[in-house]
């Protein structure tokens, strides 16, 4: 795998974006991409964190005790960073190509990504119980609405079942998405 990471440098020239590609059970570094190569980081018995409050961070702790700090563009790239380094982790170096393993081999991984996505969703959660509030009061507003205006709707020929079952559907979705969230 191959392409844009932002890495530490320290705390005077911050985060660098550079190019990085995982050949191997080795990452190396680029200023760019087609540039000299400026660090070999074996993976080799090396620990991958992910931080669930910074969800484009990975720290990578090398077996010597040093750390490497990167950064993603975005969650869906992190995820396949993290699963390409997971298993440049553990791919030994004689291993042949059908041997390789993949991330569903890779529990600690599934279950850090898991405990990601879970913590997103807590963190929004009061943005998620203000919306099932404002779902159910529309359908409640939408059904009083129904019921007030029912002999006008017939008077001008349009049937209110349409109408109810959209405000019944309203209803059973945003319960199901409260009982969906209520296991978190």
């Amino acid at each position: 795998m191959e392409g844009s990471l932002y890495k530490w440098a320290n705390a005077i020239f911050g985060w660098q974006l550079k190019h990085v590609e995982i050949k191997n059970n080795e990452l190396r570094y680029y200023k760019s991409k087609g540039g000299k190569l400026q660090g070999i980081i074996p993976l080799t018995g090396c620990n991958i964190e992910i931080i669930a409050n910074e969800p484009l961070r990975i720290i990578i702790q090398l077996s010597d005790g040093s750390v490497l700090y990167l950064k993603c563009q975005s969650v869906s790239d992190k995820v396949k960073w993290v699963s390409a380094l997971s298993i440049a982790q553990h791919k030994d170096k004689g291993m042949k190509k059908q041997e390789e393993l993949s991330i569903e081999e890779l529990p600690p991984v599934k279950e850090e990504l898991a405990r990601l996505f879970k913590s997103r969703i807590l963190n929004n959660s009061a943005k998620l119980n203000s919306y099932v509030t404002q779902t159910w009061t529309l359908q409640g507003l939408l059904e009083a609405a129904l019921s007030d205006f029912s002999e006008e709707f017939s008077k001008l020929g349009i049937t209110s079942s349409a109408l109810k079952e959209n405000a019944e559907s309203i209803k059973r979705y945003t319960m199901e998405i409260k009982v969906f969230f209520s296991f978190l």
